[in-house]
């Protein structure tokens, strides 16, 4: 789980330990801060 959920987050540089990245049906890649703040889609 968590390889999977570290892997190619080097493009999103400005992410942080407790992130989450939510993975949508068109393999496009939301990023939510862990206080729910979207920021990157």
């Amino acid at each position: 789980m968590n390889v999977e959920r570290n892997k190619g987050l080097t493009k999103y540089h400005n992410w942080e330990p407790g992130d989450i990245f939510l993975r949508k049906a068109d393999k496009s890649v939301s990023v939510y801060s862990k206080d729910g703040i979207l920021k990157k889609s």
